[in-house]
């Protein structure tokens, strides 16, 4: 046992049994099939956002092919755009490829806790010289707010957040070595933030490893050279080349894609300091990191602030021991020579990420309104994951401070400590002076009492329940299914579920305790989750939504023209009008989910303890043929859209498109289409009349459409729908999504991650040979 212990790889065996441990204690039932099952209020993000795009991304893959467009959402969507889903992220394609849906979204949460607490144990391990007392960081790292409770249900946010440690490991190999290669490993974990589909965080993470690398630079020991001069010598030029040119290549595919798609939507306007400065956290905000519920506890409804999602955008707990440990280590550590190097470039960016993340309260998170794309990101408190990272590194300095306080008290019980030099800081080793044993003791002992304060305090957060109770659908969903099984002619709208689940928040105290009220609206089929069910929805919950869908059917921010068409009375009933049921006809919304009560036309199908669906009895097409076109006067999408709720509008005879209308054979006139096929990325149609025939998926200028194998013009049709001009009788057209060279650009991609790595494997097996 004693040859082992004394092993080079024992510390990490121990290490990594440790982390385990932390990480099975907290998501034991994930193991086990179970779910996490925490809500955000008025919706959940993890079930009903992330897990089932994610799905719909998996069941493209099993059948060959990248899902860049989905027709079950908003009346069809760019998801692959969108980037959330991190379509092109490596373990994206490895887990949801080979394992079911439940299986896949357990083990990315896994697989990412692990990641973080090894990540912060190879780092902190590296600059603290230390293997066995540095294992109690990893351990809270593994288990830390941002995976704990922070971004679980995020799943693109904890990944993004999970690298940050490995970017700041890659930057200290770099000023150990001065070998500017290793900026094509700080690329490389760039480039996969961004591919796992969270470019605040990916920021965020990259900033403040650059720096880290500043600071680390700046206060540098046993050198006289100014700064500037230290940057020449380190080369720093080369290492942000390199890594700048390898973050842009690997990245290129889905930026590229995410770049069409940005102008369109509210992202690519003037936004104003509300919206970005939502998300901004209170002065006393600090105080979490002693205990996460200063501020109160959305578990149990008692968090003070009305934002109630906010309390996960604040929860960046470490345990009080590692945060009493990150400071009692950063002031012994602060002026000692072989140390400060490290502790004040991690203490400044544990305050500046405090600082931040006060958003508007101090304003100091405008200085990055500097870069242009930041100018859109909200919620400023995600700046707090600096203060997070740099608290459970700096704990690993505390854990040293202990051992090297408790063994100086020993040694002054014997012979007097010798002195160096000047210096009055004892030359103490831990490694020599305490015995290995000792070491591992204090490791294990202070591992185990972090991980089980953690879970004491905070462990409540991790709410599961069986999958079944929110995955499975209600019984109406099966002939909605059915109905659109090889076309999505008829859709969905989710009415009241926000507004139901706010409810069953406040009625349940949380989520703490029973569940039944939060998989009751289940039943009112989440828009994503609807998707996943099989149910086209005709509204959605993404990031980056076009201007011309939610001036229609408006989204968390906008209300569209449909708020003009209907109101709700009393907070039970909903009043529809024609125009409403015009709205309806036109965009194939044949059903309602609502907990209000609708009036005739619609008829209730279902009524499940008043969690209602509602039917409209009538006939649905998805395309047709009109033998009229205008064009509209205005570019604004606002404007626009209040044409359709026109009571001169009939849609059936006449349609709207942007810009100069297109010229109509003379013998137009109103008639069918027959959908021929119908898939993801293409649609096939038959038009059996000359005219305009107008399809109610919505438009993107990536669908392009062939007659006689010749493209012809799409147009924005209706504000959001697509139109083309047939010229005869039994014209067949071919509408296909341009996928561009998104597969082409991947494998670029890949293939310069596999390059990187494999390079600086054998530059690092080659230095080995030099050294030996």
């Amino acid at each position: 046992m004693k040859n082992f212990l004394r092993s080079p790889a024992a510390p990490y065996i121990f290490a990594i049994i440790l982390i385990f441990s932390a990480v099975f204690l907290l998501f034991h039932e994930l193991f086990f099939g179970q779910i996490i099952a925490t809500n955000d209020v008025g919706t959940n993000d993890l079930l009903f956002f992330n897990f089932p795009i994610r799905v719909l991304y998996a069941e493209a893959l099993k059948h060959g092919e990248l899902l860049q467009w989905t027709p079950m959402i908003y009346g069809g969507f760019p998801i692959f755009a969108e980037g959330q889903g991190g379509f092109l992220y490596p373990v994206n394609l490895v887990i949801w490829y080979l394992l079911s849906p439940v299986g896949a979204m357990n083990a990315y949460i896994i697989f990412h806790a692990l990641f973080m607490g090894l990540g912060v144990y190879l780092l902190t391990r590296l600059i603290t010289s230390n293997k066995l007392l540095t294992i109690p960081s990893a351990v809270a790292a593994s288990i830390c707010g941002s995976i704990i409770a922070g971004h679980t249900r995020h799943l693109n946010s904890m990944t993004a957040i999970v690298f940050m440690p490995w970017l700041i490991y890659s930057v200290e190999l770099y000023l150990r070595t001065k070998k500017p290669s290793r900026g094509l490993l700080f690329g490389v974990l760039v480039g996969l933030m961004f591919l796992s589909g969270h470019p605040q965080y990916s920021f965020i993470s990259g900033f403040y490893a650059i720096l880290y690398l500043a600071l680390r630079l700046l206060f540098e020991k046993n050198t006289r050279e100014n700064f500037v001069k230290k940057l020449k010598s380190y080369k720093i030029i080369y290492f942000l080349l390199f890594a700048i040119v390898v973050t842009v290549i690997i990245i290129f595919p889905q930026i590229k894609s995410t770049l069409e798609l940005v102008p369109f939507t509210e992202r690519g306007l003037d936004l104003s300091s509300q919206f970005t400065g939502l998300g901004s956290m209170p002065l006393k905000g600090f105080m979490t990191f002693f205990y996460p519920y200063y501020m109160g506890n959305a578990g149990d409804a008692s968090f003070e602030m009305n934002d109630v999602y906010m309390f996960w955008e604040f929860f960046h707990y470490t345990g009080t021991i590692i945060t009493l440990l990150a400071i009692f280590g950063s002031v012994t550590m602060w002026k000692r020579t072989e140390y400060r190097a490290y502790v004040i470039p991690l203490v400044i960016i544990a305050i500046l990420g405090y600082l931040l993340a006060t958003g508007e309260n101090l304003e100091v998170y405008k200085i990055f309104t500097l870069f242009p794309f930041t100018k859109s990101f909200r919620f400023p408190v995600r700046w707090l994951v600096g203060t997070e990272i740099s608290i459970l590194i700096l704990s690993g300095y505390g854990v040293i401070s202990l051992v090297e306080l408790f063994t100086k008290k020993v040694k002054s019980a014997g012979k007097p400590v010798k002195k160096k030099g000047k210096s009055s800081e004892p030359q103490i080793k831990s490694d020599n002076i305490i015995p290995l044993n000792t070491q591992y003791a204090v490791a294990i002992i202070i591992s185990i009492a972090v991980m089980l304060e953690i879970y004491i305090v905070a462990g409540k957060q991790v709410t599961t329940a069986d999958a079944g109770l929110y995955l499975n659908p209600p019984s109406y969903v099966s002939s909605i299914k059915e109905e659109n099984k090889n076309v999505p002619v008829t859709r969905l709208f989710s009415l009241s579920r926000s507004n139901y689940m706010i409810g069953a928040y406040m009625k349940s105290r949380g989520w703490e305790g029973k569940h039944d009220l939060f998989s009751l609206g289940d039943k009112l089929v989440p828009e994503e989750l609807g998707a996943y069910w099989g149910v086209p929805s005709i509204n959605g919950y993404f990031l980056l939504v076009p201007s011309y869908i939610y001036e229609v059917w408006g989204d968390a921010n906008h209300n569209g023209i449909l708020s003009k068409t209907a109101s709700l009375y009393e907070d039970r009933y909903f009043r529809t009008t024609d125009k409403f049921v015009k709205l309806s006809k036109l965009f194939g919304l044949k059903y309602i989910t609502s907990v209000w009560s609708l009036p005739q036309p619609y008829i209730k199908a279902f009524d499940s303890l008043g969690v209602r669906e509602y039917v409209l009895p009538d006939t649905f097409t998805k395309a047709w043929v009109v033998p009229k076109v205008d064009g509209f006067t205005t570019a604004s999408n606002q404007t626009n859209a209040n044409a359709l709720i026109n009571d001169d509008f009939n849609p059936w005879k006449s349609a709207y498109v942007d810009g100069a209308p297109p010229v109509l054979p003379t013998d137009s006139r109103i008639g069918s289409v027959d959908i021929l096929k119908y898939s993801d990325h293409s649609v096939k149609l038959r038009a059996n009349a000359p005219g305009f025939v107008v399809i109610n998926d919505t438009w993107y200028p990536r669908w392009k459409a062939y007659i006689d194998g010749q493209e012809v013009p799409v147009y924005k049709t209706n504000v959001m729908m697509r139109g083309v001009v047939a010229p005869r009788e039994g014209t067949i057209i071919e509408m296909k999504f341009d996928k561009g060279n998104v597969f082409i650009f991947a494998l670029i991609s890949y293939i310069s991650i596999f390059i990187c790595i494999v390079y600086l494997y054998y530059e690092k097996r080659k230095s080995a040979e030099i050294k030996v």
